[in-house]
């Protein structure tokens, strides 16, 4: 196909137009190599015609009315063999219906089916597309950037540093008198399962009876861990950090009732609480 753009380059034989040979048909032996297509031959055709080119110093587009001239010799040669192609294989398919029909019909039909498939997935190409496209987009600000590396020794660094600090400090202060809040909930709680509901006031002693029982709370759970270890062949002994929390509770509240005060109930009569402590005064 190269010899066909003879008139393209200086030298070679001009060729005037139309007067191209017609190619060998599709089915005539030594038309092309074995293996190569038509477009085989038109990209051989393209390389050898830019070879050339650049051979005759034309690679800066010096002499573009040959370079058109060239292409469109190859585009129209290429659809004459196309054309040459399908009227042998329309006069094959016409021979053929004649002699089978019925090879015709089920070639015909296999044909529709493909061309139906191939369709089908075009569609749902173009469906998976269009669902990508209405996905909503996140678009970034104007002004957004990359969160950069922070230096361990910048300034950043130490205050987020400090930052952190004084948020545990707060949490740990939080946490504290949450459990202080606990532990003052439970005792109000034990207090009011002692009291009597039909009773309006308690007397000095009654309140000191009470807070007695309440200080002693853990005397069964005290007598069931000394049980368990006086048996005997045992190393060590059972629940040593619960007896050692409880009798801490025990001489704490022991200290604070014998120092400060314990607290009272409200029920306790106020007149009779300052005329209990009125003769201490006196003294």
């Amino acid at each position: 196909m190269a010899s066909s753009m003879g008139g393209m380059f200086p030298g070679q034989p001009q060729q005037p137009p139309g007067s191209h040979p017609p190619p060998p048909g599709p089915g005539a032996p030594g038309s092309r190599a074995a293996g190569n297509t038509l477009v085989d031959d038109l990209e051989a055709s393209f390389e050898a015609c830019f070879a050339s080119l650049v051979s005759q110093d034309y690679v800066n587009g010096t002499d573009q009315e040959e370079i058109r001239t060239g292409v469109d010799q190859c585009i129209q040669k290429f659809l004459d063999v196309a054309r040459q192609t399908e009227c042998f294989f329309l006069q094959k398919r016409l021979q053929l219906s004649v002699q089978k029909p019925e090879q015709v019909e089920k070639e015909d039909i296999s044909e529709l089916r493909n061309e139906l498939q191939r369709k089908e997935m075009l569609i749902q190409k173009h469906l998976a597309k269009i669902h990508h496209w209405q996905q909503p987009k996140v678009v970034k600000g104007k002004n957004a950037v990359e969160k950069k590396v922070i230096h361990p020794y910048s300034r950043k660094a130490a205050s987020l540093a400090r930052a952190a600090h004084k948020q545990g400090r707060k949490d740990k202060l939080k946490n504290e008198k949450a459990q202080r809040l606990n532990l003052i909930g439970e005792k109000l709680l034990w207090f009011q399962s002692q009291l009597d509901s039909d009773k309006l006031e308690y007397s000095k002693q009654e309140a000191c009876e009470i807070i007695e029982r309440y200080l002693h709370r853990f005397d069964a759970e005290l007598e069931q861990i000394e049980l368990a270890n006086s048996i005997k062949g045992r190393q060590g002994r059972l629940h040593f950090s619960r007896e050692a929390i409880i009798k801490q509770t025990m001489e704490r509240e022991r200290a604070q009732y014998d120092g400060n005060g314990f607290g009272r109930d409200p029920r306790y009569n106020q007149q009779q609480a300052f005329e209990d402590v009125q003769p201490q005064a006196r003294n």
